[in-house]
Order: structure tokens, then sequence, then C-alpha cells
């Protein structure tokens, strides 16, 4: 195992807290994301098919195979942008989510008050301790 890394059971187990709080904090886009891919893949398959049958019978009708084949592709493209948009729009209100529980468990802690202006210079370096820039926020500052 590479130096540095969590043993493969310590991984699984911190991929189900980040998929359940996913899952808890954005259902709705987790459910319209998998649709998306769904019709994606029925698309993807209804293009394969069209191909294949244009390829074996030369007697199927052009009309129906360009419409067919048009139809599908502009629904392959639809969904595409579709899941592209509910992604950018789920990672980023799973990362405004991560970061506004993150900040209220470090503030929170028993028998802690903050003023305002401290809370915010405690966010500051509890961020850089957590990036690893400790030395460089002190020789900066």
């Amino acid at each position: 195992m590479p130096a540095g890394h969590p043993p493969k059971s310590i991984r699984k187990q911190h991929a189900m807290k980040l998929f359940r709080f996913l899952l808890g904090h954005a259902r709705n886009l987790m459910i319209f994301i998998g649709l998306a891919a769904l019709f994606s893949g029925a698309c993807n398959a209804g293009l394969i098919a069209l191909v294949n049958a244009a390829l074996i019978r030369s007697e199927t009708a052009t009309a129906i195979m360009v419409w067919g084949f048009s139809g599908l592709g502009l629904g392959k493209l639809a969904t595409n942008f579709i899941s592209q948009v509910l992604l950018a729009r789920f990672s980023q209100s799973a990362i405004t989510n991560l970061r506004r529980d993150l900040i209220q468990k470090r503030l929170k802690l028993s028998g802690a008050w903050w003023k305002e202006t401290n809370a915010q210079a405690l966010i500051t370096l509890r961020t850089a301790r957590a990036n690893q820039c400790w030395e460089t926020y002190w020789t900066q500052n």
C-alpha cells in the first residue's frame, strides 16, 4: 500500500459517508441526473440499433431512417446538455452544503463561543492547516 493512503476499508467508509451526504442534500438532483443518464443510454442503444438495421436491411425506408437518426441524435445531445447542467448544479450545491456543514461543525465545538471577527480568523487558520499551507500562511502574514 502506498504511503499516506488509508486502508481500503476506511476509503469505503468515507465513500459511503460522502454518498449519504450527497443523497441527503441533493436527492432530487441525483434522481434527475439518473433519469437523464437512462434516457441518454436509451438514445445510444436506439442509435446503435438504427445503424445496425440500416446496414443489414437495404430496403428499409430512407426517410424513416433519417428521421429516426435525427431524433435519436437530438435526444442524445439534449440529454448530454441536461446532464452537464444538472451535474454542475449538483456539484455546486454539494460543495456549498459541505462547506457550510464543515464550518458549522468546526465553530460549534462544545463550550466554544466566537465573535464574528474571530470566527473568520479561525476559519482562515483551520483552512490553512487543512490545506497543509500552515507554514506558508505564517510566512506571508
